[in-house]
């Protein structure tokens, strides 16, 4: 037999479900508003060559713009008193280059015009600049001297044994530490690149056992980006003490810049020694930092360098051979010093959400109920 709920009953359950629906629909975050913090649709332009205002400068040069957003998105057009200068576009790590399709005029003042053109984004860019051309190109292209120096790390591997408190970031509250591998790692420090282009210049590296491996094309290659008047180290991890087949480490660098052409290599090798040699178990340090928060289960590199072997340096008239054509690929790997990293912070997380919310949306529907029955 059937049985009808009196109307006032049947009113105030559904303004109860509708206001509890309401409610959890407003606390639930989205990917779309929950977590954006507003830098995904801004384009800001932070370097730029040539600068604005700048004089004698090279007269077969480039120009190179980096910022937040701009692959993609950046449309450069040059131009001076007789139209718009012929070029192309490229990109790389980032960074926006314009190209001429020939050199430009010595002597001769520019304009250059940089704009985007995002519905998406809060913020675009649009900047007219003016240089001035010298009557010299750019100085030859050189490889920086480096130097290579090698050392033990340890690698940490952990795993997650408490969750995150409440409102807290990342993905685990407390690891523990699982295992721990003694490992080798090269060092290699490169001094600033000498011309004008600054960030925009990219360095590659390769290392190897014996020279022949860092030959062209050859594995374990390293790129890294310029910065003006500060050196960088680039890090490589060679595996596990103990494994290296050969008595020398060797390390190939070359550079390139915007233009698109690339120096001739510079090849340094560096005796690998005691580095190679697995320490004492008693002395290995296991007590490396193992980590707190927002890393989840694998290996984290927490350990120090120690045990560092004699380094070598490496200058323009080091051995060399030959000419590398080829441009960087598009990867940031090991490389520390530089400027390019982005803040990752975390901005929010699902479960935060007042707690009573359901529960005051159901008592709204309770007093509605009441009133009606009144």
């Amino acid at each position: 037999m059937l049985r009808f709920v009196p109307r006032p009953y049947v009113s105030a359950l559904a303004l109860t479900l509708a206001a509890a629906t309401l409610q959890s629909l407003a606390l639930a975050p989205t990917t779309a508003s929950a977590c954006i913090t507003g830098e995904e649709f801004i384009h800001t332009i932070s370097d730029l060559y040539p600068a604005d205002g700048a004089t004698e400068v090279p007269y077969d040069t480039v120009v190179a713009a980096f910022g937040s957003n701009l692959p993609e998105h950046l449309q450069i057009e040059v131009s001076d008193l007789g139209g718009i200068i012929p070029g192309t576009l490229a990109t790389l790590g980032g960074r926006v280059f314009w190209r001429p399709d020939a050199p430009l005029d010595p002597d001769n003042e520019y304009s250059v015009h940089l704009w985007t053109e995002d519905a998406n984004a809060s913020e675009n860019v649009d900047q007219l600049i003016t240089f001035t051309t010298g009557s010299e190109p750019t100085p030859p292209l050189e490889t920086p001297a480096f130097t290579v120096s090698l050392s033990k790390w340890e690698k940490v591997y952990t795993k997650c044994v408490e969750p995150p408190e409440p409102g807290e970031c990342g993905d685990c509250g407390k690891e523990e530490v699982t295992m721990v591998e003694e490992r080798m790692r090269v060092s290699i420090t490169i001094d600033p690149p000498t011309g004008p282009y600054e960030r925009f210049y990219r360095g590659r590296l390769r290392h190897g056992a014996t020279e022949a491996d860092v030959k062209e094309g050859a594995d374990h290659t390293s790129e890294w980006w310029g910065a003006a008047d500060q050196a960088l180290t680039v890090k490589d991890d060679l595996g596990l003490v103990g494994t290296w087949e050969g008595d020398e480490v060797c390390v190939r660098g070359t550079l390139w810049d915007p233009r698109d052409l690339s120096s001739a290599p510079i090849v340094t090798c560096a005796t690998i020694g005691d580095v190679n040699v697995p320490s004492p178990v008693d002395e290995t340090d296991s007590d490396s930092d193992s980590g707190t928060s927002g890393t989840g289960s694998g290996g984290s590199d927490s350990g120090t360098d120690s045990g560092t072997d004699s380094g070598t340096d490496s200058s323009p008239g080091s051995t060399s051979a030959g000419s590398d054509s080829s441009s960087p690929s598009d990867t940031d790997d090991g490389a520390t010093g530089g400027v390019d990293d982005v803040d990752g912070s975390c901005a929010c997380r699902a479960d935060d959400r007042r707690p009573g919310a359901l529960s005051l949306a159901f008592g709204l529907g309770l007093l509605l109920l009441r009133t009606r029955k009144r």
